[in-house]
Formats: C-alpha cells, sequence, structure tokens
C-alpha cells in the first residue's frame, strides 16, 4: 500500500535516462558525467560519475547500459532493454524498459514504463516524458519505485535546456526527491557540453553541480 500511495504521489507531481523515444537503427548516443557533491558533513563522497549508451539495434530494439560510481567504487551497473509499444495516440510515444544489473553491488531488475510526448511553443520544439519505474533488489528482498519527469525545449539549432524531477524510496522508507536544471550546447559536430545543477527537495537537501559531454555517431 505504502507503495502504490508512493507512485500516485510521485506521478502527480525522468545520465538523461532512456526515455520514450527509440534511437534509430545504427544510431548511437553517449554521455559521460561528473558530478560534485555539496559537502553535507557526514563524510559523503565528493563526486559522482556516470558513463551512459544507447545503441540502436533495430528500429523496434535500444540496448543500453548504465554504470555509476563514485570514490567509494561501482554504485550501478545495468544493461537494459527498449522496446515500443505501439498506439494510436499522434505526438505521444510509449516503451517499455527493462534493465538487469547490480545496484549498491547487489542483483536488480528494473522493469519500467517511459511516456513521452512533443510539444511546439514559440516556434521552438520540446519533449515531455514521465519514466515511472520499480527496481527489485535481491539482496534486501524489496522493491522500490523510482520516478524520472523530464521538460525540455530546443532554444536553437545548437542548444536546448531541460529539466528532472527525480523520486525514488529508500531502503528506509523514506521518499527522495530531486531537481536538475541544464543547459546543452554544441560545441562541435555532434558533440554537446551539459552543464547543469540540482537540489535536493526531500530529504535530502544538498546541491550538486554537473558536467557532462554527449554525443551521437
Amino acid at each position: 500500500m505504502r507503495l502504490l500511495i508512493c507512485c500516485l504521489l510521485l506521478i502527480s507531481a525522468s545520465p538523461v535516462t532512456a526515455g520514450a523515444w527509440l534511437r534509430e537503427k545504427g544510431t548511437h548516443f553517449s554521455s559521460i558525467t561528473l558530478r560534485w557533491l555539496e559537502d553535507r558533513g557526514d563524510g559523503s563522497d565528493g563526486y559522482e560519475f556516470a558513463f551512459y549508451h544507447t545503441w540502436g539495434l533495430r528500429d523496434d530494439l535500444t540496448l543500453g547500459i548504465d554504470i555509476g560510481a563514485s570514490a567509494s567504487g561501482l554504485d550501478k551497473a545495468m544493461a537494459f532493454a527498449q522496446v515500443p509499444i505501439v498506439l494510436k495516440t499522434g505526438r505521444v510515444r510509449l516503451s517499455a524498459i527493462v534493465g538487469i544489473g547490480t545496484v549498491s553491488r547487489s542483483f536488480a531488475v528494473r522493469p519500467s514504463l517511459a511516456i513521452g510526448t512533443s510539444y511546439e511553443i514559440a516556434g521552438m520544439h520540446g519533449w515531455f516524458e514521465v519514466v515511472p519505474a520499480l527496481e527489485y533488489d535481491s539482496d534486501r528482498q524489496r522493491v522500490d519505485a523510482k520516478l524520472d519527469v523530464t521538460l525540455g525545449l530546443n532554444t536553437s539549432e545548437n542548444s536546448k535546456v531541460y529539466g528532472q524531477f527525480f523520486s525514488s524510496t529508500s531502503a528506509e522508507g523514506k521518499i527522495h526527491t530531486r531537481f536538475e536544471g541544464s543547459y546543452v550546447r554544441r560545441i562541435k559536430g555532434r558533440t554537446l557540453l551539459d552543464v547543469g545543477f540540482s537540489k535536493g527537495l526531500v530529504t535530502q537537501h544538498d546541491i550538486r553541480l554537473k558536467l557532462g559531454v554527449w554525443t551521437e555517431f
């Protein structure tokens, strides 16, 4: 019941994670991100590193890996597959994603649903995505709820801005939420620079700075 209530509250509230749009066959997307964590006085690590890669194996199948680490070691390493769920709903896109790997050194399975749509405002194109997920932790024998909400806007041919709201339940049953704002700028060819900051909203209230590099090929 607590899990259900948590999911409903978060939905009323998604490296850029796998969204509703799959990659075209034969194309790749990679991102490398470094986040600096504000010292909270609890001995926590001062940085986080993330690597994210997706590959369009077919037009209806995208494969990817999602790796995250801090000074204390590997925090997350998951491989995932994404397939479309066909709906005749105009601009709305829906896809299913299943990830398998380790989280905090425990075997984990993460099924999720990605819902996305595009929009236009003042001649600029944007996107909106909601990605609810469940994560099964084999060591703790528990299921956590997660949610990523993303709102983005292509401000020009070479730049975009986006905001993300992240939320998840913890091992103690607490809800963690965080907002992140980012600015992306093309620096050369298909390489883009992603800079941003985030602020914890519930449970944790620390500030984090982000510097990332995206590339498509």
